[in-house]
């Protein structure tokens, strides 16, 4: 509680004090904004009253932004009033403050804060703009340049020559557009614009604009009303303004872009003209399709309107003019004819057809469509002629000359250079036969299917190289040249070249990230084998065991015993390990009981009879220390004699024996049993079964075995003496 009240009277003590230092001086500037560089005087009047100097030796001090002033600034007016004068102050403006000080304890007892300002800024990029668009709109920008926050600058614009000698508009501070009214402007008389921008500290005016106000309009695309074709070679186009712009009747300045369309000669045609609504262009191709376009202006001085609309017209047609350049090949009686537009042919149509006629024969060899012709030639036939034909009619003959002698020589040093992508340099020398007439050379590409048709281009007698275009990148041509003499064709000579190949980065860019995937991939492979080797080798190679191989053999019964539970005597033992079997025969009037067999029935001794009993006994031995002790696995009792047809059928009956499997060294042991079983998988035999009662003995014998495949290996046939 005491230190909230400390705190309590420690600010009521400040306040009285500021209260105390608000009432004891006056200040006082001349102006509280000044041009930047200017000097700046301000005064203090001290109070009478004040407590801050009553009774005390005090003095006058001065602060800037908290910074205080060299004492050399200051004077003393009169008695209590001081003045200082500081030559500049910081761009940004200052806080000027009167201090009381008793020796080195100063206090703050008024301030005032004086702003620095300058003059406005030029403006700069005065443009004006008319848009026709109905109400006519004639606007004027500027860019005001670096303005002040704390200092308003206001903005008037000026129009010279107008409707009235001088029109001046005062736009409000911040806005650095103005919308001349419809009133204060003529369409097509000079006028004269500028803008002046004024603060406190002075004005600064723009260059003056002088310019028609129509010439800075940008109309509106026009309208291509009307393309007529009535003069061969010529197109008459009528065309008008936007519909907003109707009104205005004036010539312009007006542009066409002619184009031919529908894969016919590439060529753009550029029209100027100065007129009003309707306009003539001719020399045109005849018959050929036009896709035409405009756009319009005042005067050069003006800017364009956009293109109007594509708008597309043909000429009229008339027959082809013109000859062919043709390349003929003949092989034997066999000639192919390709034939291309030379530089002087013109369709002047559309739906071209080719006609090749022998004169010889007074027969058409061939009409088509298309740009080349193949057709036997007679012997005799020395020329022949080819024409093209549209729906005026047809051009004059092509006089194509049949060479049928060859053997001239070729030309040297041919060579083939790729220039782009899509050319190749061709360059050659010429032969050493001064009768050359010139050269055809010929190409064609070579994965494409069907096959290509070739591609030719004939060149003078002093040409040595040429630049074959339009190839396809990465894909291999076949380029052959032929000289040509006075009446024959000589050898040619062939290059298979590429444009542009694919030689190496970007396959070592594909085949070093292949190559680094796959040995990650087959790291990981192995380490994960490593990891789980055993589980690996169970998936890829399991072990199945071979329980005549096994070293179960080598187990003592009371190894093997061990962790067995305990059984009554009345309580079938559990099976544990596969020891032997025997075979014993019953008297016929002996019944079977479990517990007819004892151990003391059974011979250790493969060679021992009893012969008190008429039943069949025998056992394999073993040679070890355990072999007198040893009980068979199971025990094959017959109600008769083995060798009985008419005995009854077997019972069987598990045995307690603990004796170890076959030994390995034993000459009665079967063969290393395999997990195979005759008749389906070894895990359907699950338990003992007893045979039907129709059933034969051969029958009986057949599925007793099939049960058990170990069994089966010690089957005793009838013809076998025991």
């Amino acid at each position: 509680m005491a230190s909230i009240w400390l705190v309590l009277w420690i600010y009521i003590n400040a306040m009285i004090k500021v209260i105390q230092a608000s009432s004891c001086a006056k200040i006082h500037t001349p102006a509280s904004m000044v041009l930047a560089g200017s000097p700046v005087s301000v005064s203090c009047s001290i109070e009478n009253d004040c407590p801050l100097t009553k009774g005390k030796d005090f003095r006058v001090a001065w602060k800037i932004d908290n910074h205080f002033v060299p004492s050399n600034l200051s004077y003393q007016e009169s008695s209590r009033t001081y003045g200082v004068i500081i030559p500049s102050l910081p761009d940004a403006g200052a806080f000027i403050a009167c201090a009381v000080c008793e020796e080195e304890n100063c206090q703050i007892v008024n301030g005032v804060i004086v702003k620095v300002g300058n003059p406005p800024s030029v403006p700069k990029n005065l443009r004006c703009s008319l848009n026709l668009t109905f109400p006519s709109r004639f606007l004027c920008q500027w860019d005001p340049g670096q303005e002040m926050s704390n200092l308003p600058t206001n903005h008037t614009l000026h129009i010279f020559g107008a409707m009235s000698e001088n029109v001046r508009y005062v736009i409000p501070p911040g806005v650095h557009f103005y919308s001349i009214p419809r009133e204060s402007y003529s369409l097509f008389s000079e006028m004269e614009i500028n803008v002046t921008a004024v603060n406190v500290f002075g004005n600064a005016t723009s260059e003056t604009l002088k310019l028609i106000p129509l010439e800075t309009a940008m109309f509106d695309p026009p309208e291509i009303k009307r393309i007529e074709a009535d003069v061969l070679g010529c197109l008459n186009y009528s065309w008008s303004l936007a519909k907003s712009q109707k009104w205005l009747m004036t010539p312009f300045t007006v542009e066409l872009r002619l184009k031919t369309v529908n894969n016919q000669l590439n060529k753009e045609l550029v029209f100027t003209f100065f007129k009003q609504n309707k306009i003539n262009v001719c020399g045109l191709s005849h018959g050929t399709n036009y896709s035409t376009t405009m756009r319009v202006k005042y005067t050069s001085l003006s800017k364009w309107s956009e293109w109007s609309d594509l708008k597309i017209a043909t000429t009229l047609m008339k027959t082809p003019t013109g000859s062919l350049d043709t390349w003929l090949k003949v092989y034997d009686q066999t000639a192919q004819l390709y034939w291309k537009p030379s530089e002087k042919f013109s369709a002047n149509g559309w739906n071209l057809s080719y006609t090749v006629e022998s004169k010889e024969s007074k027969k058409a060899l061939c009409v088509t469509r298309e740009n080349h012709c193949f057709f036997n030639l007679t012997k005799w036939v020395k020329k022949v002629y080819l024409r093209a034909t549209n729906a005026m009619g047809s051009s004059d003959h092509t006089k194509v000359p049949v060479y049928r002698k060859r053997g001239l020589g070729s030309v040297s040093n041919f060579s083939v250079h790729p220039q782009s992508e899509t050319s190749v340099l061709v360059a050659w020398g010429r032969p050493a036969s001064p009768h050359v007439t010139g050269y055809v050379l010929e190409w064609r590409p070579l994965c494409e299917t069907p096959a290509a048709l070739l591609s030719f281009t004939l060149m003078d007698k002093n040409n040595s190289s040429t630049i074959v275009t339009g190839l396809r990148p990465y894909k291999p041509y076949e380029i052959s040249i032929y000289p040509k003499y006075v009446d024959r064709i000589g050898r040619p000579l062939t290059l298979m070249v590429y444009s542009s190949q694919t030689d190496g980065i970007e396959m070592v860019l594909f085949v070093i990230p292949a190559c680094i995937g796959l040995s990650l991939l087959i790291i990981i492979a192995v380490f994960a084998c490593v990891g789980k080797n055993e589980r690996v080798k169970m998936c890829l190679w399991p072990i199945i065991p071979d329980p005549a191989n096994s070293s179960i053999k080598r187990w003592t019964d009371t190894d093997s015993l061990q962790g067995m539970p305990h059984f009554k005597e009345d309580m079938e033992p559990v099976l544990v390990y596969m020891s032997h079997f025997s075979l014993l025969d019953l008297a016929e009037n002996e019944p079977f009981k479990s517990d007819y067999v004892k151990e003391n029935q059974w011979s250790h001794d493969i060679d021992s009879h009893d012969e008190s009993h008429p039943s069949f006994q025998t056992c394999v031995r073993y040679d070890t220390e355990h072999d007198k002790d040893s009980i068979p696995y199971a025990t094959v009792v017959f109600g008769g004699p083995y060798q009985n047809h008419s005995s009854s059928r077997p019972a069987y009956v598990r045995s307690e024996s603990t004796q170890p499997l076959l030994g390995a060294d034993d000459p009665g042991s079967p063969p290393p049993y395999e997990n195979v079983s005759p008749s389906g998988s070894v895990s359907q035999v699950q338990h003992f079964t007893t045979f039907p009662q129709k059933s034969t003995e051969s029958e009986e014998n057949e599925e007793l075995w099939d049960e058990f495949p170990m069994l089966k290996s010690l089957e005793i046939s009838d013809n076998v003496h025991i």
